[in-house]
C-alpha cells in the first residue's frame, strides 16, 4: 500500500489523463499497469440542498433555516446507513502515445471505458465521470463531462392535452399489463445504456416484448416484430457508408445481436448468418445509424399502444387475432387482423 506522498507524486506525473468519477467506493488506490486509481473527498450535496430549500420556500410555501439546509447537505452526503451517498475516485492514466492534449484524452478514454466496467464489478455501483483533466509538459486542460440530455421537448406534434393523455394512457399500461411495462423498462434500459451494442440488443427486446402475442411457429421475433410495425416483409433502409450505398434490415440486425448477447457471447463477423457483410459491419461502424431507427419504431409503437391502435395491443388484449403467415390480405397490403367475432 502506498503512502499519501508518494501516490500524490505518482499523480502529478505528466503526461497524464485524469478521469474524476463519482459512485466509486475504494478503501484505498489501485495500482495497475499505467494506471491509478485513488478514492477522493465525497462529493457534496450543497446545490442538491439549495435546490431543495428554494423550491420548499417558492413553491410549497415552507419555512427554510440556514442551519436546515447546512443539516439537509449533511444528510444527503452521508445516505443511508451512515454510507457516503456521493463517492469518487479518480482515474489516472499514464504512459500513453498521444502527442496533443486531444490525442491523450481519446486515448485515456478507451482505456477509461473498459476499466469503468471492472471498477462496476468491484464496487457494484455504475462509475460516472464527472470531469476530465489532462496535464501535458506544457499546460494543464480541464472541462466537466456532463451527462447526455435530449433536448427534444415531445415525441409528436400534439397539443399540451393530447399529450398529457398520452401520457396518463401509457402510465395506466404500464399499471396493467406486464408484458407492457416490461418493454417500458427496456427503452429506459437502453436510453441509459452507453455501450451502443447493447443498446441496440434492448431496443429490439423493448419491440419484441411489444410483439409477444403476434410471435408463432410460422411468426418467430423477427417477422412478429416486422408484423407489428406495418413494415413489408424483407424491408431495408439505406444509408451511405465508406463511399458506397449500404442497404440493412434494422430489425433483423438487432436480432441476430440480441440473440448474441444476451446468451453471453460477443458478436463476430460469422455470426452474419445470410445478412449482407457490408450492412452486417453497420452494427461496428455505425451503431447510431440502428439505434436511432430502433429508437423511433419503439416510441411509435409505445404510443400507439396508449392511443390503441396498436395491432399488438388488440392481439394481447384478446380483441383480434393476427391473420395467418401468407394470407393474402397481407401480401396485398389489406386488413392485418380479424376480430374475434369474425373468428368466432
Amino acid at each position: 500500500m502506498s503512502s499519501p506522498t508518494i501516490l500524490r507524486a505518482r499523480l502529478a506525473q505528466r503526461p497524464a489523463v485524469h478521469v474524476l468519477c463519482d459512485r466509486v467506493f475504494l478503501q484505498y488506490p489501485i495500482h495497475l499497469p499505467h494506471v491509478v486509481v485513488a478514492p477522493l473527498s465525497a462529493l457534496q450535496m450543497e446545490t442538491e440542498a439549495q435546490v431543495t430549500a428554494q423550491y420548499v420556500f417558492e413553491v410549497v410555501k415552507g419555512h427554510v433555516e440556514a442551519a436546515g439546509i447546512d443539516q439537509l447537505a449533511q444528510q444527503g452526503q452521508q445516505g443511508q446507513q451512515g454510507q457516503q451517498a456521493r463517492p469518487a475516485a479518480v482515474i489516472a492514466c499514464f504512459n500513453m502515445g498521444g502527442r496533443t492534449p486531444q490525442q491523450l484524452e481519446a486515448e485515456a478514454l478507451r482505456r477509461v471505458d473498459a476499466l469503468r466496467q471492472v471498477i462496476s464489478w468491484a464496487t457494484g455501483n455504475e462509475t460516472g465521470p464527472f470531469a476530465i483533466v489532462t496535464a501535458t509538459p506544457d499546460g494543464t486542460y480541464f472541462r466537466l463531462l456532463p451527462p447526455p440530455v435530449s433536448q427534444r421537448h415531445r415525441l409528436g406534434p400534439e397539443s399540451q392535452s393530447d399529450f398529457t393523455a398520452r401520457l396518463a394512457h401509457i402510465l395506466e399500461l404500464a399499471e396493467q399489463n406486464e408484458r407492457f411495462a416490461f418493454a417500458l423498462s427496456m427503452l429506459h434500459d437502453a436510453t441509459r445504456e452507453r455501450n451502443p451494442q447493447f443498446k441496440v440488443a434492448r431496443l429490439f427486446a423493448c419491440l419484441e416484448a411489444l410483439a409477444y402475442k403476434l410471435k408463432s411457429a410460422d411468426r418467430p421475433s423477427r417477422r412478429a416484430v416486422t408484423f407489428m410495425l406495418g413494415l413489408d416483409e424483407g424491408g431495408t433502409s439505406q444509408v451511405a457508408f465508406d463511399g458506397k450505398s449500404v442497404r440493412y434490415d434494422a430489425i433483423e440486425l438487432a436480432r441476430l445481436l440480441r440473440d448474441k448477447l444476451f446468451h453471453g457471447a460477443p458478436i463476430e463477423e460469422k455470426d452474419h448468418k445470410g445478412v449482407p457483410v457490408e450492412a452486417f459491419q453497420l452494427l461496428r461502424s455505425r451503431p447510431d445509424q440502428i439505434i436511432s431507427e430502433l429508437r423511433s419504431h419503439c416510441e411509435l409503437e409505445i404510443g400507439r399502444w396508449a392511443i390503441d391502435t396498436s395491432i399488438a395491443r388488440a392481439v394481447a388484449e384478446g380483441r383480434a387475432s393476427p391473420l395467418p403467415v401468407g394470407h393474402p390480405a397481407i401480401t396485398t397490403g389489406g386488413g392485418a387482423l380479424r376480430t374475434q367475432a369474425a373468428v368466432s
